[in-house]
């Protein structure tokens, strides 16, 4: 047991001046060049990053979606960003063709509408009239009754007026 305790002071006494401070070494002195400051023409660029803004600034917008077809040209190239442009000019264009289509549908629909009220609105003018019934199976001539063709007339005429507001 004796040998164990002196074995374990042995490695304690090892570990601590293992650890004494480690010799300071001084680093060598730069050499540096001065020189005296004197007004020459500037020989050399330097660039360095940064973030430049323009004095008057227009951010463009478009009012649909959509591909972008067409860009103008400036000096043989697509226009870019910080080419002077001026006012009203084209600069670039949007695909329309879905805005043509939906126009095109709806210039069809307002064109069938009015074909609509046009026939109510000889429904109206004819409401005094006798007509032939479609129930009558021997082909005669009967009045239809005129309070019916009325309230035709009356119900094309409200809906013209809900579509075109006249």
């Amino acid at each position: 047991m004796l040998g164990f305790v002196v074995a374990i002071g042995g490695v304690t006494v090892t570990r601590f001046r293992g650890n004494e401070p480690a010799a300071v070494t001084e680093t060598a002195a730069l050499s540096v060049r001065t020189a005296a400051a004197k007004q020459e023409p500037i020989r050399a660029w330097i660039s360095s990053e940064g973030t430049v803004t323009a004095v008057k600034y227009q951010h463009m917008t478009f009012n649909t979606e959509g591909d972008v077809t067409y860009i103008a040209n400036r000096d043989g190239r697509r226009l870019r960003e910080g080419d002077p442009v001026t006012p009203g000019e084209l600069l670039a264009r949007v695909d329309d063709r879905n805005l043509v289509a939906d126009v095109r549908q709806a210039e069809a629909a307002v064109s069938e509408a009015q074909q609509q009220q046009a026939a109510a609105n000889a429904d109206i003018a004819s409401s005094g009239t006798s007509r032939a019934s479609p129930h009558s199976g021997t082909g005669s001539a009967s009045a239809t009754p005129k309070c019916t063709i009325r309230s035709q007339a009356r119900s094309n005429e409200c809906r013209s007026l809900q579509l075109f507001g006249q």
